[in-house]
């Protein structure tokens, strides 16, 4: 069966975290990452990168038969969160690299300068799959959580598995939507109840506010806090009602629990709604967002002219065949 682009006959929904998936690669220990082609352009990245959605197509959707639609999400931006909370990702770098003359895929003589998303995404996108581009300059978590939500909806069959390692990802878990790294490596609620201790995916957002997050540099709001001084279960107890924010919800929640526990170091969270309830808007994913959903057709060409200049020799075949069986059956 081949890719299908349309977004309502798919059954199997691979959705890429391009951002997450190509600098992880990049930065990979071990010699396959610095590899690099002929003229000393690096390749090693798009090799590991490739490797793990060919892996995870064929696994997830092709071997079963089922429509599969690719999905790439790539529009890294922190700036939307950063103007809220300016410390957000404080002192986050990626590898640079110097700029190489070389004659490139289609035969011009430049000076190229490695860019690995954008080269990845270039490569990508001339096989057929969705695009996803944001008008607002949100995060590629934001969209992945606004494409699932959505298309979740009107589309009330198929799974989605969403390719990344980022955590704030986990928020997404739901019987239909499964995050995982690689084929066989899917996260669970077990991970997320050792890591934040909830059970309830989408208080993920609550849980990072009061415990903080190393990784986006968000410190937590209750001075004292920590996983393991809170009752056990205690923020899967948190339900809001219809149209009430989770925050407000805790809070509720922990009125309750500082009656029957005066001594509790949970009632510092009384008087800190203000800050909790702006924390927690960084912290949370939009789900929302208006997003330009662009169908890339097939281009085997272009793919054939790319795999050959990255030296790509050993996803040629599957990659191509897959172009080549878009828009068949």
């Amino acid at each position: 069966m081949p890719l299908t682009t349309d977004i309502e006959k798919a059954k199997v929904f691979l959705v890429v975290d391009v951002a997450n998936l190509v600098w992880r690669a990049a930065m990979s220990p071990g010699p396959v990452a610095g590899f690099t082609n002929s003229q000393k352009y690096p390749t090693g990245y798009m090799f590991i990168a490739v490797a793990k959605i060919m892996a995870a197509l064929q696994y997830y959707g092709l071997s079963k038969n089922l429509p599969t639609c690719l999905v790439l999400s790539a529009q890294e931006n922190s700036d939307a969160r950063r103007k809220h909370y300016p410390g957000y990702k404080a002192g986050r770098t990626h590898k640079e690299y110097q700029s190489v003359e070389v004659t490139d895929a289609f035969g011009r003589l430049i000076d190229k300068t490695p860019n690995p998303i954008e080269d990845f995404m270039e490569l990508m996108c001339c096989l057929p799959s969705v695009n996803l581009i944001m008008p607002d300059m949100w995060e590629t978590d934001d969209a992945i959580a606004s494409f699932v939500t959505q298309t979740k909806k009107s589309n009330k069959t198929a799974i989605f598995y969403v390719l990344t390692n980022d955590r704030d990802d986990w928020a997404l878990m739901h019987k239909r939507v499964v995050i995982t790294s690689k084929p066989k490596a899917e996260f669970s609620i077990k991970d997320l109840e050792t890591s934040f201790k909830i059970t309830n995916p989408k208080l993920l957002p609550l849980a990072k506010t009061l415990f903080g997050d190393d990784s986006d540099k968000i410190k937590k709001v209750v001075h004292g806090l920590t996983e393991s001084n809170i009752p056990h279960g205690f923020l899967d107890t948190v339900r809001p009602k219809k149209k009430q924010h989770a925050v407000d919800a805790f809070l509720e929640r922990v009125a309750e629990h500082v009656r029957t526990d005066p001594k509790s170091s949970l009632k510092k969270a009384l008087g800190m709604s203000k800050e909790l309830k702006a924390t927690y808007k960084i912290a949370k994913l939009r789900r929302n967002l208006k997003l330009h959903i662009v169908r890339n057709q097939a281009n085997r060409k272009k793919l054939q002219q790319l795999l050959s200049w990255y030296e790509l020799k050993s996803q040629s075949n599957n990659m191509l065949n897959l172009a080549s069986s878009f828009g068949r059956g």
